[in-house]
């Protein structure tokens, strides 16, 4: 265990706590952070972290706040649905950038004040829309869950590049007909066009959805 040092302590912050951490999700991976570890890379002991951070959830949700501090937000002007496609064509770039972040809202609600920047702004753009409270909500579910989803579906293609569809060619025509004749178009799809098509097929549900 790393015994902590007067130095490293009296230098010790949260920011620092959380930087030190996203270093190591960098080299090690997700599965790489520890309590323990960390402590080691800030030089202090494990139990000088716990005065920062109670838990390692909390770590975590510090640690997704820090990335999505890096979402950049329209300025509160212009066309309700332009706002909220910003927000979240933003939010997909830097969950790309920072894959961790999928691991954590998977598990976990994001409590942050960056997240609430990010939520302030299209919360306010959906109500503009002239959405209900309720509908407000489960629209902003689904954007969210469409964007992340996203993101964590084109880091997976980006990893199989050049590996073709599994078990295509065992399949039965009479049985997967049109699995077969879309096989082709699915596996060489732009990720990123996949997405604009997806959140304007979502901007004009929620404009029907409005209207109904």
């Amino acid at each position: 265990m790393a015994e902590s040092t007067p130095a490293a302590a009296e230098r010790l912050t949260l920011a620092a706590i959380v930087d030190a951490a996203a270093e190591i999700v960098a080299r090690d991976g997700f599965d790489g952070l520890s309590m323990r570890k960390l402590a080691g890379h800030c030089g202090v002991g494990a139990m000088t972290l716990y005065g920062y951070v109670a838990t390692k959830d909390d770590l975590l949700a510090a640690l997704a706040d820090r990335f999505l501090s890096d979402v950049k937000l329209p300025r509160a002007r212009g066309a309700w649905d332009d706002q909220v496609v910003a927000v979240f064509r933003s939010v997909r770039s830097v969950v790309l950038e920072h894959p961790v972040l999928i691991r954590i809202v998977a598990a976990r609600r994001i409590h942050g004040t960056a997240a609430y920047r990010g939520a302030e702004i299209v919360f306010r753009a959906l109500r503009t829309a002239g959405l209900s409270d309720e509908q407000v909500i489960s629209a902003f579910n689904a954007l969210t869950s469409f964007t992340v989803g996203s993101a964590q579906r084109d880091i997976g293609i980006r990893a199989a590049a050049g590996a073709a569809l599994p078990g295509i060619e065992a399949l039965r025509p009479d049985q997967f007909g049109h699995v077969i004749d879309l096989a082709g178009l699915l596996a060489t799809r732009d990720p990123e066009q996949d997405f604009e098509a997806g959140l304007d097929l979502l901007i004009t549900g929620i404009k029907g959805w409005r209207d109904a």
